[in-house]
């Protein structure tokens, strides 16, 4: 029995004529499946996927494993590092095991930036005459995650840069005047960094440890070359693909930032049992006990400095009976809390609005989604009193329907009540439209996979741009692909 041995129906989805057919019933199918990791990734994230396929499917798997940022120069060189190993894994390996093998359904699934560059490869195949990249070698794509209409974070990477700088700086090191708090052990942040490798190398930790989140390693040429108006995505975009194709993308739940860090700086997608990259709050939690902290630390001190305001405070006798001395002295300290103070308030307030900040980051919200929608309300105005002797009191109320602000007057319970009038109105207001994303590429990009129509994507619910690899939902998906659902070329046998 294999991972899901339940009786399934194939629904066949019509293709069309130009695009791979795919092989011929009586050739043998052992179909190869090449698998492409993304951008500042490796072949690690999809090692037990593709153990995983072998064990299960009559088919033969493996990894493609481009490199360091050494080869994310450009598209063109990522390509070529891609080409070579398709090369290795189907001429050398499978070819080899099977050589009268049907070669006409081998394709590829690749996460984020890995289908970008076998789109790349599918468009130097199809017109470019030099023959840098050889013979074509898969006739089928399947993308998680994948910018297909661009990276917004593109446009953003000094934003993207302070706010990791940020977070580091305000959240873990808040400067004051008297020098830095240490959380990182209180919190478990950054485990194995004590405070003074972090205050003596901070540029080197936000270019290393940090270096997952699009800093230095991953803001490359390459990742200028996903911006939505760049020309590789015009070209890639502009040309028609007879691959076969599926596009799974995922939708993260707020919040984003949170989510998708827990799984880069704390706990890897990878380091979970198979299918066990779930949702995992422990980072969320992380946050919510260090802002806490701070507003702890921020009442404490202001009661101190109030303490301090009044002279209260009981300082060594010998300060005392020195006038000036005791005068330097607590405005030293008055100096000091009060700075305590500012350095903490900016930390809770970066944490209260850091999720905001990383949508505007990675596009969700950006300055040019705003549109303008008319709102109607009913206000309601009546006149009411108290008692007989009582005098008439003016209300209104405003109602989201005409029948809401009705009924309301009419179980309206006081001594009197007159007059009643309802008003419609109407008013022009600015609305922030919000993109839903996997925490770093929008839904609508990771989507828009040029000839992959609603039937040939499927939403990946509550996955997050690391996770969308070893979660529960991949599995649902890859057996989905592998029965045929979304089209019978991904079929593959038991």
């Amino acid at each position: 029995r294999g991972p899901d041995s339940s009786v399934y129906v194939t629904t066949f989805e019509a293709s069309e004529p130009s695009m791979y057919q795919g092989c011929d019933s009586s050739i043998l199918k052992k179909p190869g499946i090449a698998f492409i990791h993304g951008l500042g990734g490796d072949i690690g994230s999809w090692y037990k996927q593709i153990k995983w396929t072998d064990t299960f499917y009559n088919t033969a798997c493996f990894g493609v494993d481009y490199g360091s940022s050494n080869y994310e120069v450009s598209f063109h060189t990522v390509a070529n590092e891609v080409d070579a190993d398709l090369y290795t894994g189907y001429s050398k390996g499978i070819n080899m095991a099977f050589p009268k093998r049907c070669k006409l359904n081998d394709y590829v699934i690749a996460h984020s930036q890995g289908g970008i560059a076998a789109r790349y490869l599918d468009r130097e195949w199809d017109v470019s005459t030099s023959g840098t990249f050889g013979t074509r070698k898969f006739y089928g794509l399947v993308t998680f995650g994948t910018p297909h209409a661009g990276a917004h974070v593109a446009y953003t990477k000094n934003d993207h840069y302070n706010f990791v700088q940020r977070l580091v700086r305000v959240v873990l090191l808040e400067d004051a005047a008297e020098g830095l708090y240490d959380l990182t052990g209180q919190f478990g942040f950054l485990i194995g960094k004590n405070i003074n490798e972090i205050t003596t190398g901070l540029d080197s930790l936000l270019s290393t440890t940090l270096a997952p989140l699009m800093l230095s390693a991953q803001h490359t040429n390459t990742l200028d070359e996903m911006r939505p108006d760049s020309r590789t995505m015009k070209d890639l975009n502009s040309h028609y693909t007879k691959l076969r194709r599926v596009a799974f993308y995922g939708v993260e739940d707020a919040p984003e930032c949170w989510r998708l860090l827990d799984n880069i700086v704390v706990k890897a997608s990878t380091d979970y049992d198979l299918w066990g990259a779930q949702p995992d709050n422990s980072l969320i939690d992380t946050v919510e006990a260090i802002r806490f902290h701070h507003l702890l630390e921020i009442a404490e001190r202001k009661k101190e400095l109030t303490a301090l305001h009044q002279g209260y405070l009981k300082y060594p006798v010998h300060w005392r009976s020195n006038y000036f001395q005791y005068t330097f002295f607590r405005r030293r300290q008055i100096a000091n809390k009060t700075a305590e103070i500012r350095n903490r308030e900016k930390a809770v307030e970066f944490l209260n609005n850091a999720n905001t900040q990383w949508r505007y980051i990675i596009g969700s919200y950006h300055k040019d989604s705003f549109t303008i929608d008319t709102v109607v309300d009913y206000e309601l105005c009546w006149e009411e009193k108290y008692g007989w002797l009582g005098r008439w009191y003016s209300k209104k109320h405003v109602f989201d329907t005409y029948k809401a602000a009705e009924v309301y007057y009419k179980n309206l319970k006081v001594y009197r009540k007159k007059r009643m009038v309802i008003t419609t109105r109407t008013k022009q207001v600015k609305v922030l439209q919000f993109y839903p994303s996997d925490g770093i590429v929008l839904a609508k990009s990771q989507k828009a996979f040029p000839g992959a129509t609603e039937k040939l994507t499927d939403l990946m619910v509550g996955n997050n741009h690391m996770q969308e690899r070893n979660s529960s939902e991949t599995q649902r998906v890859l057996i989905d692909l592998y029965r045929g659902r979304y089209d019978t070329f991904f079929q593959i046998t038991k």
